[in-house]
């Protein structure tokens, strides 16, 4: 078995200083402090999809999963509940060692620059796909109304900001990024 390492964040969760919201914990109230949701890693060869992984986000921006894939060079994604999803644009190394890539050093380290400077050299995935059909729309902005009329709280994919309840707040970066789309290597 092999370690992939990623660093990313996501921009509505992003507090500064190189942490996000402890989204879980605002969400639940019983989740570790230091987690932030599960994100979903995927191993690409060219535009099959060899491996798919889930692992937990961290409010410093780490996840690391485990992978089966071993040699050759891959793409790598990641995407959260309600973020774009991210390429690496370029394929990278699955030879012998574990795999290890930073997101946050700039928007390039996604195919086509796809993310959003959050502060001074820090960069974050796109929020507001909240039905991960890789665009942020019309579409999403119905079921974002919808869940904010209605007061949801909790675990709620819609709210964008992590603080555990659905309202206005959450359609600051929405707007924002409406039009914003996957970006393939």
């Amino acid at each position: 078995m092999k370690k992939v390492n990623l660093k990313f964040f996501v921009q509505s969760y992003y507090k500064g200083n190189g942490t996000m919201e402890s989204v879980k914990f605002n969400q639940d109230g019983i989740s570790p402090a230091d987690e932030v949701e599960e994100v979903k890693v995927g191993i690409w060869a060219g535009a099959t999809l060899v491996e798919e992984k889930t692992g937990m986000l961290k409010i410093d921006g780490n996840v690391t999963v485990q992978t089966e894939v071993s040699g050759g060079n891959n793409y790598v994604s990641v995407v959260g509940k309600n973020s774009l999803r991210v390429y690496t644009p370029v394929a990278l190394d699955f030879g012998n060692d574990d795999v290890d890539y930073d997101f946050t050093i700039a928007a390039e380290q996604a195919a086509g620059a796809n993310q959003i400077e959050v502060e001074s050299g820090v960069f974050a995935l796109y929020s507001g796909d909240v039905n991960q059909d890789g665009v942020i729309d019309d579409a999403d902005e119905v079921i974002i109304k919808f869940a904010a009329e209605n007061s949801q709280y909790g675990i709620a994919v819609c709210d964008l900001n992590g603080d555990g309840v659905v309202d206005n707040s959450d359609t600051d970066n929405f707007w924002n990024n409406k039009g914003k789309a996957v970006i393939l290597p």
